[in-house]
């Protein structure tokens, strides 16, 4: 009787790789990738209110301006300031040259409380919570993740301070 031979792990493993490409090379379909789920932008524009436009009062300190609702579309972003309407404005998002949330950093965590807007012509708009001294942010927030997943080609970022004054 004769013993029978050994399987040879690196030629049984080659055949297999053989069978598997000839499978493919006669219109076989190939496995597929599963698909990551996208996240789905929101139809038509988002309001967020509750926010108030910052801007240089006396002594160049930032005052509030008014508050007002931040609307973001896919080819509008408006500002509807509800005290101050003179202060309301549109623009398209291909103008704006960079958007950021100033963070300060605190003991254990980041205290985000401003949304920036730029331009490319140099007008600059700031914006922040309603009751942002006590530490809300979660307009200024909402605002800042959806420029980041409407607009990815525009450049959104998260800026550290050492405080939001």
């Amino acid at each position: 009787m004769r013993a029978a031979r050994p399987i040879r792990p690196l030629p049984a493993l080659c055949a297999l790789l053989g069978v598997l490409l000839s499978l493919s090379a006669c219109g076989a379909p190939a496995p597929r990738a599963r698909a990551e789920p996208v996240a789905e932008v929101p139809a038509g524009p988002v309001a967020i209110d509750g926010l108030v436009e910052f801007g240089r009062g006396l002594l160049l300190r930032r005052r509030g301006q008014g508050e007002g609702t931040l609307r973001i579309d896919d080819d509008r972003i408006d500002w509807e300031n509800d005290e101050e309407r003179e202060r309301s404005f549109s623009i398209q998002p291909k103008i704006v040259r960079e958007a950021w949330l100033n963070c300060a950093a605190k003991p254990g965590v980041d205290v985000c409380l401003e949304l920036g807007i730029e331009t490319v012509t140099g007008k600059t708009y700031h914006f922040r919570d309603r009751d942002w001294e006590s530490g809300e942010n979660r307009q200024v927030r909402r605002a800042f993740e959806e420029l980041r997943r409407r607009f990815p080609e525009m450049r959104v970022e998260e800026r550290r301070v050492r405080e939001v004054s």
